[in-house]
């Protein structure tokens, strides 16, 4: 959603290491200092109940059109955790990028819950915990990779020689996309993917 300008709570992770590094590193000429983190957990609880719940939890959120209503005791311990959200892999982008979401909860403040929609704007103050995965439930490690600036060049050029880690491939929605004219000039490259990449290359 943050490609559009909009609010989330969706935090983008992957399972492929190699697919966080290329996008931490950016586009080229972007050669600052960057950062990986790494989320380890070795168990990921499924329970078809807690499920249901938590889905009428959030479900009923957004359907809230002005402000988010006031939340007790079973509902509000639900918005106070981080949930893994797998999408089906038929979606090429999630495909491509072996990706997944967090759902991120676990208010700093609980006052945040009563405010009105224009301070919804406001960031989230949130840390993924260093020793507890996902809620309080989970264990897991939360550690962060450092890549020194004057490194990430030749990480972003070394990883764009592997077709799967090229930005162009992880970025793009159709499965049986041409990438032979990415050697041709910008201005010659088909209107779908200047409109695309373009847009979303200017975020990294």
């Amino acid at each position: 959603m943050q490609h559009y300008l909009g609010n989330t709570r969706l935090l983008d992770f992957t399972k492929d290491p190699k697919v966080a590094l290329r996008f931490a590193c950016g586009s080229e000429g972007d050669n600052c200092r960057k950062k990986v983190t790494l989320y380890n957990t070795s168990y990921i609880k499924s329970d078809d109940l807690e499920q249901k719940e938590v889905l009428d939890t959030f479900i009923s959120l957004i359907e809230s059109d002005k402000k988010i209503p006031k939340l007790y005791g079973s509902q509000l311990k639900y918005l106070k955790k981080d949930y893994f959200v797998e999408v089906p892999l038929d979606f090429p982008r999630i495909k491509r990028q072996d990706g997944l979401f967090l759902l991120m909860g676990n208010f700093t403040t609980a006052d945040l819950i009563n405010r009105e929609p224009k301070d919804h704007k406001e960031k989230v103050k949130h840390e993924l915990s260093p020793t507890v995965g996902r809620g309080d439930e989970y264990e897991g490690y939360v550690g962060v990779l450092s890549v020194s600036p004057h490194s990430v060049a030749q990480i972003r050029n070394e990883l764009e020689q592997t077709v799967s880690y090229q930005m162009d491939y992880l970025m793009a929605e159709d499965e049986n996309v041409n990438f032979n004219f990415m050697t041709t000039h910008p201005q010659h490259r088909p209107l779908w993917w200047r409109q695309l990449f373009q847009r979303n290359f200017d975020h990294y």
